[in-house]
């Protein structure tokens, strides 16, 4: 079939350069309209349900209407967690569905759930469910200050001009504002003049009630015109509020002015804004799914210009306190500098080695065809451009060129050697082109299919690692596989049309490179040969070493990101007044601005009305633009934690908005490591919950350590009874509620410092173990990041087995012979001593993104096996080659070029994202290009010198 296909494409050679032009063509439009996004969607269809319940206590709330919704939910088809959080008159509800159930099936099956509960709920509690969003939705957050204004203007102009004109824009699902005033009229009611007029609380609320609103009365008949009438009732002035009659005592109308006073007022406040330490409307926008983050963004600009210009004077809109934007700019345009220079760095490589334009042309036109065909598919199957995505392109770039590098070299070599020949012995061209690519496509298709399966088990990743890590894999693949297709047909094709009369086949001689490399590879190839013992043993003693500092590496998920933003969690003694709450938060604020990186702050305490998050009074959460100057990031972390930790009785955790964000949706709090108590009392809970916080704050590397805000709070109750009028006392309850699969639970989480995640988890786990005696019926499990490592490092592992034995039975199967394919994969060892190298040169620390790079990795280096081991089987089968040392020692010398070309194209590809650690966007691509460097590095030069000398030492002709 693959050699029809070349046939085939040889034959009509102009059908196949009018199609490669065309794809190009194409291929750049569909990059012109692609959605980009900072990372795959990661949420799980997630159905979120608010209740309000004014005035409601916690255990209250939580009795009455948290539990029964839960309780149902927990029954509904595809339902895999049910998480709550209930606090003073508010419960919100997240029921997480299994990955493939569609988002608006799961809101059907949560809104007949709800429909069966309503009955047992308490009047007036009525569960609404929030927009269709995600983790990752909000995008933007602004402000809208003034120093001129009231917090009740500003408030209202928030609500009646921003947000409606904001949620108006399409691809918009929620505008929650935090601060100002919320405007509310007031009728305060006058006990001592209700008494002297008789008149009951009842008949106040009906008299509001009947006397605030509109009648139709039908219309009337008059000649030919007919005219409708309409009673106006409605109130829009305290005024008009104040003139509404309540009662008749007396023959006299009492109306409500006479026994209350009427004004327009703010509500109560359960929440503050603040921008730079000056109070200020904070409003969040949340996307909805599928929308184009840069697009809306655009759009919302442009909105808020306009906005801006009919504001009252003085009104101030701020919009770049968080966008999201932003950061996926700048990381894809770093990505795209990666990209940019590796494929510059390419195409130096592929033209000092093959000293020819014309083949240089041939060869690197396989970039742009792949790298654009695998955008194109990619749109088709509604993948976006994102930061996995690219970085999977980036990755690829060196292997796009690999198939054509083969194809072009052997086709080169063929027609100097046919030059060579007296005329009346030369073949044709397009014969010599055609035998040239049949000599090794074989390699090449096996070569390809083994990097496919190892990236393999990738697909079969579950979860957030699955969601995020899976596009890259498809990227890859996709582009790997065009690059193949590329190589059968372009290839080939070009090779015909450019190379026949070109200079390099004309005058026959290699590249000057080339013949250098050959001078200086000889005397250690024959040495090699000659003394393979010495070679052997000395390899063995290096994988020896890499497999001890394999085993010594720590573990995370994800490697840190570099956002440009800081998210900071402050949270003060529960019962801490919203005032008091909000001067901690402005002195929090004043200390921030100090820290030369600080370039604005904006803080919300408390919870906004429309928020989906239950955050009491006492919280704040506040966003800190930073521009970095000569300090590093730990550096300057550590210099914030300093000066806030003079703030007294504050629990600070210090993130980042879209780590925060992963962080949340992992284990349903914003930091690395949350430990989960669950048990019934809540007391016993909290003291657990110190027994936790007092095991792990002996763990070296963990910072930001916080128990959740839970604690007990003065309330007021009274207790009515028969005998007396009433009896009141001041008591003492929780909070807030926190619950998880059905039972309550209390988290104590932080972050991790200067350490491997997984280290420090597991000596959490340890010293917990040891040091805290759970009662019976409490229980502890552990969340955050690094279940997501281990749960992908199992499936990794154990499907990585299955993918190597498979490898080896297709080697088998390509070659013939068990011990050719067993030479071949020796090379996977060779490359895991230079990975490993490559892995502590990242920082000691392998994440996914350094697994990932080992798959890469090892594919590749077994590539450049094939490429050897089959050349050496061709120069026996084909050419007659009958003496061992002969044939390895020439078939060394010829695929040195290749070889070499394939290696150094793939890894110095690589260089500018290795070098690019810490860039936004290259946090995730770093690693795995740093695993690839190296090992490739150490697998081609290993490669090129042990292979021939095992293969000598034991292979016999």
């Amino acid at each position: 079939m693959v050699d029809k296909l070349i046939e085939a494409s040889i034959r009509n050679r102009g059908i196949v350069v009018a199609v490669a032009l065309g794809l190009l063509i194409w291929g750049g439009y569909v990059v012109t309209v692609t959605q980009v996004d900072v990372f795959p969607d990661l949420t799980a269809p997630t159905v979120t349900i608010l209740v309000e319940g004014r005035g409601m206590v916690p255990t209250e709330m939580e009795s009455l209407v948290t539990f029964p919704i839960e309780a149902s939910m927990n029954g509904a088809s595809g339902v895999r967690r049910v998480r709550s959080a209930t606090a003073v008159g508010v419960a919100i509800i997240w029921v997480e569905f299994e990955w493939n159930v569609d988002i608006h099936r799961a809101r059907q099956v949560v809104a007949e759930k709800l429909a069966l509960t309503a009955g047992a709920l308490p009047p007036g509690v009525e569960p609404v469910l929030a927009p269709i969003s995600s983790i990752m939705g909000e995008i933007l957050f602004l402000a809208l200050e003034s120093d001129r204004h009231s917090p009740l203007d500003l408030r209202t102009t928030a609500d009646t001009v921003l947000r409606r004109r904001l949620m108006a824009v399409p691809g918009v699902s929620q505008v929650t504002p935090i601060g100002g005033g919320e405007k509310q009229y007031q009728i305060l009611l006058d006990p001592v003049q209700m008494s002297a007029h008789n008149i009951s609380l009842q008949e106040v609320e009906s008299a509001l009630r009947d006397g605030n609103r509109n009648a139709s009365a039908g219309f009337v008949v008059r000649g030919g015109e007919e005219i409708l009438i309409q009673g106006i009732g409605r109130v829009s002035t305290s005024e008009q509020i104040a003139s509404i009659p309540v009662a008749v005592r007396g023959g006299q109308p009492v109306r409500i002015g006479q026994i209350a006073k009427t004004r327009i007022g703010e509500a109560i406040k359960r929440g503050e804004g603040s921008h730079n330490g000056k109070p200020a409307v904070i409003l969040g926008v949340l996307k909805q799914p599928g929308a184009n983050t840069l697009e809306l963004t655009r759009e919302l600009d442009q909105v808020l210009d306009d906005l801006q210009a009919t504001l009252p004077e003085g009104m101030i809109i701020s919009k770049h306190i968080f966008r999201q934007a932003d950061f996926i700019e700048v990381a894809v345009r770093n990505v795209m500098a990666a990209l940019r220079d590796g494929g510059l760095l390419v195409v130096l490589i592929v033209v000092l080695f093959l000293g020819n334009f014309r083949a240089a042309f041939v060869t690197l036109l396989a970039l742009p065809l792949s790298l654009l065909s695998a955008i194109a598919v990619m749109r088709y199957f509604g993948i976006t451009v994102n930061t996995m995505t690219l970085g999977g392109l980036a990755i690829s770039v060196g292997a796009l060129v690999d198939d054509a590098v083969i194809d072009v070299e052997n086709v080169f070599r063929r027609l100097r050697e046919n030059a060579r020949k007296p005329e009346a012995e030369q073949r044709p061209a397009l014969d010599v082109v055609y035998q040239a690519t049949r000599e090794v496509f074989a390699p090449i298709v096996y070569a390809t299919i083994i990097i496919a399966l190892v990236f393999l088990p990738l697909f079969f990743l579950s979860g957030v690692e699955g969601r995020l890590l899976q596009p890259l894999g498809f990227a890859y693949l996709v582009a790997l596989g065009a690059s193949l297709v590329v190589a059968l047909t372009i290839t080939p094709v070009l090779c015909s049309l450019l190379l026949p009369k070109s200079k390099g086949v004309l005058r026959d001689h290699e590249a000057l490179l080339v013949r250098i490399l050959k001078r200086l590879y000889r005397p250690s190839l024959n040495l090699a040969i000659n003394h393979p013992w010495p070679v052997i043993a000395a390899s063995v003693a290096l994988l020896a070493g890499a497999v001890f500092g394999f085993t010594r590496l720590g573990s995370a998920f994800l490697p840190p990101f570099n956002e440009g933003m800081l998210t900071i969690s402050a949270v003060t003694l529960p019962g801490t007044s919203l005032a008091e709450s909000d001067k901690l938060g402005r002195r929090i604020e004043q200390i921030l601005h100090t820290v030369p990186e600080v370039r604005e702050t904006a803080r919300r305490t408390g919870r906004a009305e429309l928020d989906e998050h239950v955050q009491g009074v006492e919280s704040a959460e506040i966003d800190v633009g930073l521009q970095m100057k000569d300090r590093s990031k730990d550096e300057m972390l550590r210099d914030i934690r300093d000066r806030l930790s003079l703030v007294p009785g504050m629990n600070l955790d210090i993130g980042q908005p879209l780590s925060h964000r992963i962080d949340h949706m992992l284990s349903g709090t914003r930091s690395n490591v949350a430990v989960k108590v669950f048990g019934d009392e809540l007391t016993t809970l909290r003291e657990l919950a110190t027994k936790v916080r007092g095991v792990m704050a002996g763990v070296k590397g963990v910072v930001d350590l916080n128990i959740e805000a839970q604690a007990e709070i003065p309330m007021l109750r009274i207790r009515f009874n028969q005998d007396a009028l009433a009896r009141y006392g001041d008591d003492r309850g929780p909070n807030y509620v926190g619950r998880e699969a059905v039972q309550r639970r209390i988290v104590v989480s932080c972050n991790v410092a200067e350490r491997s995640l997984v280290d420090v988890v597991n000596e959490v786990r340890q010293r917990v173990a040891q040091s805290v005696r759970l009662p019976r019926g409490y229980r502890v499990e552990y969340g955050g990041q690094f279940e997501s490592a281990a749960s992908a490092s199992r499936i990794l592992v154990a499907l990585g087995v299955v993918v190597f034995i498979a490898i080896f039975g297709l080697l088998i199967v390509a070659f013939h012979s068990t011990a050719d394919a067993a030479i071949v994969m020796l090379n996977l060892p060779l490359a895991l001593i230079g990975g490993v190298a490559g892995a502590y040169a990242g920082g000691g620390v392998l994440s996914i993104a350094g697994m990932i790079g080992f798959i890469a990795l090892f594919g590749i280096a077994v590539r450049n096996g094939i490429l050897l081991v089959s050349h050496i089987r061709h120069l026996k089968e084909a050419e007659g080659i009958v003496d061992r040392r002969e044939a390895v020692a020439r078939g060394a010398v010829e695929r040195l070029a290749p070889i070499l070309m394939t290696a150094l194209t793939a890894s110095l590809a690589l260089l500018p994202l290795a070098l690019g650690a810490g860039k936004p966007g290259d946090e995730i691509q770093s690693p795995m290009a740093l695993v690839i460097l190296y090992g490739m590095l150490s697998s081609t030069f290993l490669n090129m010198v042990v292979l021939p000398a095992i293969y000598c030492r034991f292979r016999r002709f």
